[in-house]
């Protein structure tokens, strides 16, 4: 182990803190249900702190930007926020529904607006809609692990 990766683990006075990613925007969504019964059970835990993040919070437009986030700041005010958001977590818990066989638009369009923020952290799913998205949620993973994130194995689907 390397120093920097030394220095990125949690040592046993921190603790991890953990985004709940509300991944739709939509008008009467379902996704804010599963997100706030997983963040009132988080809160029960000493072990780790957790955090709601609604997508409807960091409106981004269309990714549009001169170059990947992998080799350039985005030069997006909103986008900029919303990598500073990430930053600040160690892992991810994403909501997200199914439209159409994939994941939402405004959810995608997050995942392309950010990188190194994203880099060595582990990120779980949460999916609802057709098949508890399981499709959605098998494109999110190859998604992640382009980000060099670290999809955990099991996803809880809701029909």
């Amino acid at each position: 182990m390397n120093a920097t990766q030394a220095a990125a683990r949690p040592t046993a006075s921190q603790t991890p803190h953990i985004g709940i990613v509300i991944g739709s925007i939509r008008e009467g969504r379902f996704g804010e249900k599963p997100a706030h019964w997983i963040h009132e059970l988080s809160k029960q835990r000493a072990d780790i702190s957790v955090e709601l993040i609604d997508l409807r919070d960091h409106p981004m437009p269309l990714f549009s930007e001169p170059m990947s986030p992998a080799w350039a700041p985005v030069k997006n005010e909103a986008a900029r926020h919303w990598g500073e958001k990430l930053g600040s977590l160690d892992g991810l818990i994403v909501v997200t529904p199914e439209y159409n066989h994939g994941p939402s638009a405004a959810l995608k369009n997050a995942f392309d607006y950010a990188y190194k923020e994203f880099v060595r952290k582990p990120i779980a799913f949460v999916g609802y809609g057709s098949v508890g998205a399981a499709r959605a949620i098998e494109q999110l993973r190859l998604v992640a692990v382009e980000l060099q994130m670290t999809p955990v194995r099991h996803a809880v689907h809701i029909g």
